[in-house]
């Protein structure tokens, strides 16, 4: 009869590490499959954020005038219609962009009523995630780059402006960062 106890201990030992083990995988399944939801959720926001972005004009100087040549994101004689074409004089070449220490808001705007790609320099913006009842906190960062390595950042005006949307949510155990880079 020892034996056979012994036995019996020994299936049940066997059933319960099994057991343990298919509920570790069923667990890790389902967590990988919440955090995959919460980074589509995240990059559906991110974009939306970039569509916004894109409908903005490339500068400041671009929006002051009126001018809608700068539709954000594609080469001029691209988009809806036909580019107006810039004014006389007006934001002919790069130097007469904002200087990249001065990307931002302006004192007189706030979010949503940007109108120039750069505005949402330093933006922190939450949002509501109704997937897991939570907030998506995103930051944007925008910077001049080189507008054929846009890889690497420029330290003057140039014709190309990276912007980079970093989103974050507690169901996801990294940031996301989704960058676009948009020319004038």
């Amino acid at each position: 009869m020892g034996s056979q106890s012994l036995l019996t201990l020994g299936g049940l030992t066997l059933v319960a590490v099994l057991t343990l083990a298919a509920n570790r995988a069923i667990l890790g399944t389902y967590s990988n499959m919440l955090e995959t939801q919460a980074m589509i959720a995240c990059i559906a926001e991110a974009e939306n954020l970039m569509e916004e972005i894109q409908a903005k004009a490339f500068d400041n100087v671009l929006a002051v005038t009126g001018s809608d040549s700068s539709v954000s994101g594609q080469q001029p004689g691209g988009g809806k219609g036909k580019p107006k074409g810039l004014p006389p004089g007006i934001a002919k070449k790069p130097a007469d962009f904002t200087p990249p220490g001065l990307l931002g808001r302006d004192l007189n705007e706030w979010y949503p009523f940007f109108n120039d790609i750069d505005d949402f320099h330093g933006l922190q913006k939450r949002s509501w995630n109704p997937l897991f009842k939570d907030s998506l906190d995103m930051k944007i960062r925008v910077e001049y780059v080189n507008p054929k390595k846009t890889g690497q950042a420029a330290t003057t005006q140039t014709t190309a402006k990276k912007v980079e949307v970093k989103v974050f949510t507690e169901g996801m155990q990294d940031t996301l960062a989704v960058s676009r880079v948009f020319y004038q």
